[in-house]
């Protein structure tokens, strides 16, 4: 396909037409004063979104070399929001700013290359001025208002401190949509995963339709039970036993159906079979998982241990089991504190250090299991749309309380930048030229969140960012009461990681493009 060649001024300037485009429809959504965008994905209905991130995903223009622009910055919001949590619009705001600017004085004559080592060299000084003002999370109201800040929602954010404190804060806590008018809060206890009994003959209870084990053994492997002779030596052993047995395998052939249900009717064995959760690689650790909660071995050819050989030594104990037709729950599992401990810290480095959104949650999910719990938050509401809004809300407030529970918080509504901003000044005076207008184009972005935040409450921004000027370190404007207050006292708090990648996101993307020299995309065919 053909490609449209671009100078470095035909691509400033269209690049520069879809960022503007971009931050003039997420800048509206920021801050509580910030309002809802519009956006419509036909066929399915319009919905509303004040998420930065979520409303970027769907801002896109016809001129590619625009739309190019647009992509970079999506992208540092999307990087944002997956590593903060939250931030995005924040992320969006600042990088405009330096691009706007940066392209000014480059078109006055500026060095690109210096002007980028003066922006990178003022935002290593800045974030590192934003870990040094953060202050620990230590109390349920300050979670509370995190997560009401980031969500706008007194309720949800009662609800997300109440998971917090049933499930810990490597506890798994989900958010849904109830399909009701009504937000809600359920925490269920132990091991849980999507599988449930292979048959109804299984049932104990015919009330509930569901099993109800008290003190069961549990065989965990990841074998397909073909044949009844595979099985018998272990229900042998398990006969003379008083407590049920609980078998989760790959999958229990007719063979070794007939055989289990053989046994409990004639009450021989009071027993039930599940299938494994999860697929392929993910099942082997999650039955590994399985097997370290309650205490047992994990039973795999690869393991070099077969079936026909298990003992019930092998076999892994809880305090009970509960299984529906959908779902089985697991409480109180008797696995070794030390062997949890370890499993647990495994799964927190690698929470940690992936890179991949799909491997963190799963390793969150993993790790919460082994913490004994997870909560779901179900979010209600008179209208579909106005659901799928709250739940964004409500899973952008999670997130930024995780994230202010790993590096803590610091003064919100845009104030921590300019608490930061006398580092960069300091060393102003040991910078020369376009290095100098660098770090100085970073000072003035840095207070372009504040002043967006005011002229979402209908305030002057100028006129707000003067007035803090003169007052103490740390107080800034609350936009919901039309007072000037000390920000960390007042409860208005941002995570201090937010604040950190979202300028690091944006000083990265905005950087990039500054030092482009030439662009080249492809031309629609008509």
């Amino acid at each position: 396909m053909a490609k449209k060649i671009l100078t470095y001024q035909e691509l400033q300037k269209e690049m520069l037409t879809g960022i503007s485009a971009l931050a003039d429809t997420v800048r509206s959504s920021l801050g509580p004063a910030g309002r809802n965008t519009v956006l419509h994905r036909p066929p399915a209905p319009p919905f509303f979104s004040s998420e930065g991130a979520s409303i970027a995903e769907e801002i896109s223009l016809e001129n590619r070399t625009a739309d190019m622009g647009i992509r970079v910055i999506r992208e540092a919001a999307s990087r944002t929001r997956a590593l903060a949590g939250d931030g995005s619009a924040t992320a969006i705001i600042l990088a405009h700013f330096l691009l706007q600017e940066g392209y000014r004085n480059i078109a006055a004559g500026a060095n690109p290359m210096e002007l980028r080592k003066g922006i990178q060299g003022a935002a290593q000084l800045a974030a590192a001025s934003i870990q040094r003002l953060s202050r620990p999370v230590k109390t349920r109201e300050a979670i509370e208002q995190i997560a009401a800040s980031a969500s706008s929602d007194p309720h949800i954010a009662a609800l997300i401190a109440d998971a917090l404190e049933q499930v810990g804060p490597d506890g798994m806590i989900t958010v849904e949509e109830s399909g009701t008018l009504d937000t809600v809060l359920s925490v269920e206890p132990g091991m849980q995963f999507q599988r449930g009994y292979l048959t109804p003959e299984m049932i104990t209870d015919p009330n509930t339709r569901s099993v109800e084990f008290s003190h069961p053994y549990l065989l965990i492997t990841d074998e397909k039970i073909t044949s009844a002779r595979r099985l018998l030596p272990l229900l042998e052993q398990i006969a003379g036993q008083s407590r049920p047995l609980l078998i989760i395998a790959d999958g229990l052939e007719q063979e070794a159906r007939a055989l289990v249900l053989t046994n409990i009717q004639r009450g021989i064995l009071r027993a039930a079979a599940v299938n494994a959760p999860a697929y392929g690689d993910g099942r082997r650790a999650r039955l590994e998982d399985l097997a370290i909660f309650t205490g047992g071995t994990f039973v795999s050819e690869e393991n070099g241990i077969s079936l026909p050989n298990a003992t019930l030594s092998m076999l892994g104990s809880a305090d009970s089991v509960r299984i529906t037709r959908n779902t089985t729950s697991i409480s109180g599992g008797k696995g070794d504190p030390e062997t949890i401990r370890i499993r647990r810290a495994i799964l927190k480095k690698r929470i940690q250090e992936t890179s991949y959104d799909f491997e963190r949650e799963q390793a969150r999910e993993r790790l919460s299991k082994l913490s004994g719990g997870a909560a779901v938050i179900r979010i209600g509401a008179p209208s579909a749309s106005e659901a799928a809004e709250q739940k964004l809300l409500a899973e952008s407030a999670l997130r930024a309380v995780r994230a202010a529970a790993k590096e803590g918080i610091v003064p919100g509504g845009g104030v921590v930048y300019l608490c930061v901003q006398p580092a960069i000044q300091a060393c102003l005076s040991t910078l020369q030229g376009d290095r100098k207008t660098g770090a100085g184009l970073l000072l003035r972005a840095l207070e372009q969140p504040l002043l967006q935040l005011a002229e979402n409450a209908g305030q002057r921004g100028a006129a707000v960012l003067g007035k803090i000027r003169c007052l103490p370190p740390g107080t800034g404007y609350d936009v919901q009461i039309g007072q000037y207050v000390p920000m960390l006292e007042a409860g208005i708090a941002d995570p201090a990681m937010v604040s950190r990648i979202a300028l690091q996101s944006a000083v990265s993307a905005s950087t990039i493009l500054l030092t482009a020299g030439a662009g080249a995309s492809e031309i629609l065919s008509q």
